[in-house]
């Protein structure tokens, strides 16, 4: 496996060198956008009270490329500016036009920002209402949501309010970009409003609608939903498009947005792991509640290897219940991914100024590394989209659970990998980029293409793990799982059994019982029972782990590390020493000629107190690590490294193969550029 690793490495940085050819298609402008601003007046006159000019000059000491308003907000009663449609909020302040002189006086791109849930228009037409099975509505902070699905007569709150809005807003303003809120919502809302059982009738041709997973049509149901949604989007986007064609589309969450969300409700994942379509501009997603620095983490690495569509995250910097240094580690993880960073401010734009500007300043500090990039991260998690549809779409148990997913990847990233959570989509793309793929505990079924991919990644000498019912229900002869992994599953069984792995403990609950027919034992229970295997395919290594359900996360016994170095997988980036007792996670990305490595330091405190780091938005400031001593496998001599921010220090030596990095004054967030030698 030495071998195949060295290999690796010398085939990643021969692609960082070729990447210049790759460099097409979407090359929009926002791929090297580093920082945007987001005034979120959600509906509220925003600058009201301010002239143009003084607005600008609030602006113009904040280095960003793009600056958002609000148009509509969440309530669907009034907008920012006059309209010919809904009263305005703000009398004959216009907003929209306001800020976007704003930004034209700086040279700034501008963006719109409206929502689709219309709260409030239930009391004027509750006809519009989305509604259960039982005829109650999606209720949300006290109000309830519109359907915002295509309707037979047109009249629902998307033809009648929605896209008008959105015809005139585009018409009247010309934005750069328009971003629709509220969508990260709807694509698990199934929808029983009077709209929806006459679309449902009128394609099925049957009188009766299902109402619960026991209806042999509920797969139809599922799937006539998700259909619904699809064409609501590219409804908006046509709309949008076809008066303004540079017009870049988002639905917020709409798409490729991590987290899966387990752990805010574990029997749902709201965000939609499929690629985007060709007429979504950007993909993006607020995170700043709840758990918003795991779902953050989960982000970045979701969108890391994402090439065809430019993203970003998007973060609340200014509530006195998130604190700077949360703000900061956010920003540095979504830098780590790639993403540029969306900054969301409050309607009091002036007040908040000195804090936009810190924030925008703390990425526009590490500028050089920033812009379009490649991930060159040498592990990937699999979030199969043909599991997701057979659970989501046809209504089938354990093909999906999304704390399995995350548990893997937040647990090798932990553990000092560079990790990607990718689609089956991303990985028939770029498979050859990685050293070891994971395939998760209820994944259980592929495409066959992507079956046939994995085959020949194991062949070219890549590492497979996969883990309990993982490929378990992928049919045809063309591609034999159970002879890939040299083994065969016989049933799951119930029962906490426990494995030592180096001298560490871990328990699972239940596993899948295994006979071998070609794989090596490595691992077992304390009962004898298989728990790690591997089996030699080619140049390569299929694994098996018979645990089913999650790794623990946090995974205080390194199972997942563990497991790793059983199978001679080591991360990329090696630490000699400065990071005890910090929580440090890496992140690889290249440019033509240029390999960074980004270094995210999560460490976190409350009041004192370490904690683990996605328990709290508000933490105490980061300790500045003074000396941090990395080593990276380098085949050939770089021809010069450098480090972002510039308070940051770097020394450097190579010798037979082994870069050696000292860093100095680290932070939250710093990068080292390694300049290839061509």
């Amino acid at each position: 496996m030495k071998k195949i690793q060295v290999t690796a490495i010398i085939l990643m940085i021969a692609a960082v060198m070729t990447l210049s050819a790759q460099i097409s298609g979407h090359n929009h402008w926002y791929w090297e956008s580093r920082v945007n601003l987001h005034i979120d007046n959600h509906g509220r006159p925003a600058g009201k009270g301010y002239t143009v000019e003084q607005l600008t000059e609030v602006i113009r000491d904040i280095p960003v490329t793009m600056l958002q308003v609000s148009a509509l907000g969440n309530d669907g009663l009034q907008t920012t500016y006059p309209s010919q449609i809904l009263p305005s909020s703000g009398g004959d302040w216009d907003t929209p036009g306001v800020w976007k002189q704003v930004a034209a006086n700086l040279d700034l791109k501008f963006g719109i920002y409206m929502n689709s849930m219309g709260l409030r228009q239930w009391e004027q037409h509750p006809e519009w209402m989305r509604r259960k099975a039982d005829g109650t509505g999606y209720d949300q902070r006290e109000n309830y949501r519109m359907c915002v699905k295509p309707t037979l007569g047109k009249d629902g709150w998307l033809e009648t309010v929605l896209l008008p809005i959105v015809k005139e807003v585009v018409s009247k303003y010309k934005p750069d970009g328009i971003w629709m809120d509220g969508d990260w919502n709807i694509n698990n809302d199934v929808c029983w409003c009077d709209n929806c059982k006459k679309t449902w009738q009128s394609r099925t041709g049957k009188s009766t609608v299902p109402e619960g997973p026991n209806d042999p049509d509920w797969p139809a149901w599922l799937r006539l939903h998700y259909d619904l949604v699809f064409e609501y989007r590219k409804m908006v986007a046509n709309t949008i498009h076809d008066i303004h064609p540079s017009c870049m589309y988002t639905s917020n969450g709409g798409w490729r947005s991590e987290p899966l969300r387990s752990s805010l409700d574990p029997r749902r994942s709201f965000d939609d792991p499929r690629s985007a379509p060709e007429y979504v501009g950007t993909l993006s997603h607020d995170y700043s509640h709840h758990d918003a620095l795991k779902r953050t983490r989960l982000a970045a690495m979701g969108f890391s290897a994402e090439e065809e569509t430019p993203h970003d995250n998007m973060h609340l910097v200014v509530n006195p219940e998130i604190s700077m240094p949360r703000v900061r580690q956010e920003a540095g993880l979504t830098m780590a991914g790639g993403s540029a960073w969306f900054m969301w401010s409050r309607e009091g734009v002036i007040q908040n100024q000195d804090r936009e500007k810190d924030c925008a300043r703390f990425v526009r500090d590490r500028s050089d590394v920033l812009g379009r990039s490649f991930s060159q991260n040498p592990i990937a998690v699999l979030t199969s989209e043909t599991s997701w549809e057979r659970q989501r779409m046809d209504g089938r148990e354990e093909y999906w659970t999304a704390a399995t997913i995350e548990n893997a990847a937040l647990a090798l990233q932990d553990a000092r990998f560079g990790v990607d959570l990718i689609n089956e989509h991303i990985l028939n793309s770029r498979i050859s980029n990685y050293r070891a793929l994971v395939i998760a505990d209820n994944q259980r079924a592929l495409l066959p293409r992507t079956v046939e991919g994995l085959k020949a990644f194991v062949e070219a000498g890549g590492m497979l793990l996969v883990m309990g019912s993982g490929l378990l229900d992928c049919p045809g002869k063309e591609r034999d799982v159970e002879s890939l992994l040299g083994l065969q599953r016989m049933g799951r069984t119930e029962g906490s059994k426990t494995v030592n792995l180096g001298g560490n403990t871990a328990s699972f609950s239940s596993s899948w019982d295994v006979e071998t027919s070609g794989a090596e034992v490595l691992s077992v229970y304390d009962n004898g029972a298989i728990f790690l295997t591997k089996n030699k395919i080619g140049k390569g290594t299929a694994a098996y782990v018979s645990a089913a359900g999650p790794i623990p996360y946090p995974d205080h016994e390194g199972v997942l590390s563990r497991i790793m170095d059983k199978l001679s997988v080591k991360p990329w980036v090696k630490v000699q020493s400065g990071d005890q007792g910090k929580h440090l996670v890496y992140s690889f990305r290249s440019k033509p000629g240029r390999l960074y490595l980004h270094v995210v330091n999560l460490t976190s405190h409350v009041s004192g107190q370490r904690i683990e780091p996605n328990y709290s938005n508000a933490v105490d400031p980061v300790a500045v690590i003074p000396r941090l001593e990395l080593n990276l496998e380098m085949p050939t001599q770089p021809k010069d490294v450098t480090i972002v921010p510039a308070d940051s220090g770097i020394k450097y030596t190579w010798r037979n193969g082994k870069l050696s990095l000292v860093l100095t004054n680290i932070d939250y967030h710093a990068a080292v550029e390694i300049i290839l030698n061509e």
